[in-house]
């Protein structure tokens, strides 16, 4: 594989700013944009049912307010608040139906590299994200599906007590995870 596939949003430019001196791309690829889609899909079925509900709620709350304005009276506060409210949750369900198209744009935009010194993942966007795991923090955790797999790099905790929160970061719906774990693991076997 080339050090840089030009397929991805990404140019090299990027890429070659975030190098160090000396630093050497060993592997490089990109999240399979179909598989993050289906990996947002069950937002969706959450999303559709609560957008209908709530376009119901505040079509038949919005109903009140226009029947006393129908009638010469000032409606109540409630039934002016209530859709506006309802506008809101419409909006965050509308986003939320949408997920998958934004998960498979950003796959699109988002690039891994395994260099010779650490593991970059990069993210292109209106703000560019990019973290790096060292090779020894690596935990090297591979999950294989019936095309490609993901590859577990780090995990990170946040928060204390029942607001603790795992965040795993890795290399998620790469193609051939195998010889990615084994470039990974002489990578860390070099830095012991």
């Amino acid at each position: 594989m080339s050090p840089f596939s030009f397929d991805s949003a990404l140019t090299p430019d990027p890429i070659a700013r975030e190098l160090d001196a000396g630093e050497r791309i060993l592997w490089s690829g990109h999240p399979n944009p179909e598989r993050m889609r289906r990996k947002a899909l069950p937002m969706t079925f959450i999303a559709i049912p609560c957008f209908a509900f709530m376009l119901f709620a505040f079509w038949d709350a919005s109903k009140l307010a226009r029947m006393a304005l129908a009638a010469g009276r000032v409606p109540h506060i409630l039934t002016m608040i209530f859709p506006v409210l309802a506008m809101g949750a419409l909006g965050f369900f509308a986003l939320m139906a949408v997920a998958p198209l934004y998960e498979a744009i950003k796959a699109r935009r988002t690039f891994y590299l395994l260099t010779n010194r650490r593991a970059l993942i990069i993210v292109d966007g209106k703000k560019k994200d990019v973290q790096s795991v060292l090779p020894n923090e690596f935990i090297l955790e591979r999950c294989d599906l019936e095309v490609g797999g993901d590859i577990i790099l780090k995990r990170e905790t946040k928060g204390s007590g029942e607001d603790e929160t795992t965040i795993e970061i890795g290399f998620y719906g790469i193609e051939n995870p195998h010889e990615v774990e084994n470039l990974a693991l002489q990578l860390k076997q070099k830095v012991r």
